[in-house]
């Protein structure tokens, strides 16, 4: 009996038709090491929570090269304690893709966020988190605690433009990753980088566990302003889409209002 608690979803529903999706890729030195996932150090719950991942090992010198390339070689030229130009030089990768039902709990997630820290304990130069565009060093994974609660701010990243696109309408800060709840992304045009943060963070954890607003609805966070959700379609099939999800848009006030 595994003595990890599971992640709960207290605000989910049944209904929801959405799929969640995860897809990690380790970067290694040389082959792709045999790795282990252990329960109690990995932070495994109760359950199958590795059940529907499908794994699968690189070895095509140019198809690794790539994800160290254009935006994402950017990301990981910045990304903590990661030494870029090893893993620009990788010469095997193995990736873990699981997509599943939406459901009740995160025990998925747990899975997912385990078979990281198998790979940096197998000897990976870093992990990349695909659906939230986020590097993880080995260091890193390996420093979260196997009982640790859940924390948005793990599986998710945010962006703000500092050159606004659109400047008749403000700096934009968005999410990236919450497609891994099953949830589309998030975004604000208009606010502060530390005000951005802090609403989309809030929502953004409330959706991870379970929360599903519809274009027109209403929230407000911690009893202050009231926003409304402008929904906005999938972005994959456009050039350089940011989400390749959907995503709302966060208004403030309510719709109604602003007629």
């Amino acid at each position: 009996m595994s003595s990890i608690a599971t992640w709960e979803r207290p605000h989910w529903k049944p209904g929801g038709t959405r799929r969640t999706r995860q897809h990690f890729i380790a970067f290694f030195a040389d082959a792709c090491p045999d790795f282990e996932v252990h329960a109690a150090e990995d932070g495994l719950p109760e359950g199958d929570p590795l059940l529907g991942f499908e794994l699968e090992a690189y070895s095509n010198a140019s198809w690794i090269a790539g994800w160290g390339a254009g935006p994402l070689g950017v990301f990981l030229d910045d990304a903590e304690g990661v030494d870029a130009t090893a893993v620009r030089q990788a010469r095997a990768a193995m990736g873990a893709c699981a997509g599943k039902t939406d459901g009740r709990t995160l025990a998925g997630l747990q899975g997912g966020m385990a078979l990281c820290r198998g790979f940096a304990r197998a000897g990976a130069l870093a992990v990349l988190d695909v659906v939230a565009l986020r590097w993880w060093s080995a260091e890193a994974l390996l420093a979260l605690a196997p009982d640790r609660p859940f924390d948005i701010g793990e599986h998710i990243s945010l962006t703000y433009e500092t050159a606004p696109e659109h400047p008749e309408v403000g700096n934009f800060c968005h999410t990236r990753g919450l497609a891994k709840f099953a949830r589309p992304d998030l975004g604000i045009y208009g606010a502060t980088p530390g005000d951005a943060g802090a609403l989309l963070s809030a929502v953004a954890s409330a959706m991870a566990r379970g929360l599903d607003p519809a274009d027109g609805e209403t929230t407000r966070v911690a009893g202050g302003e009231v926003w409304h959700f402008k929904a906005h379609p999938d972005d994959s099939g456009i050039p350089s889409p940011l989400f390749f999800n959907t995503w709302l848009e966060l208004v403030k006030g309510p719709r109604a209002l602003l007629g």
